[in-house]
């Protein structure tokens, strides 16, 4: 199934076409079309899908949501942009968090993405 374990490669992907052009990285990213299905048909994406594509748990989650920041970010900027302002901005707190402050995972998940997203996360790597 997909779900958190998931999410890292899917994010690992996109960082990977952005820093670094991947061309194999942009056809598995643009291969990933069940999340643009989900988002076009109920403006949501769930914590975890089966092999088939169905739904095994109908939650959701701002790590989701990071690492759905960074394949849209790619794949389809305007849905990105949707996430970000519906589901990660709106949980954004004044005190410095997003959503659940105690829940570490999806502050690093969607810290992330959101690096990522805005163009935040150089590749320090990079030699020019």
């Amino acid at each position: 199934n997909y779900s958190y374990d998931a999410i890292r490669s899917l994010w690992r992907i996109a960082l990977d076409y952005r820093w670094n052009k991947e061309p194999r990285a942009l056809i598995f990213l643009q291969k990933m079309d069940i999340w643009s299905r989900e988002w076009k048909e109920k403006q949501k994406i769930f914590i975890s899908y089966s092999h088939d594509g169905k739904t095994v748990e109908s939650a959701e989650s701002l790590a989701h949501y990071g690492t759905q920041l960074a394949l849209f970010s790619i794949i389809n900027p305007d849905v990105a942009d949707q996430i970000y302002k519906q589901k990660v901005l709106s949980q954004w707190s004044k005190d410095g968090y997003w959503g659940d402050k105690d829940n570490y995972y999806d502050q690093n998940w969607v810290w992330f993405g959101t690096a990522l997203y805005t163009n935040n996360l150089p590749n320090l790597w990079r030699t020019n």
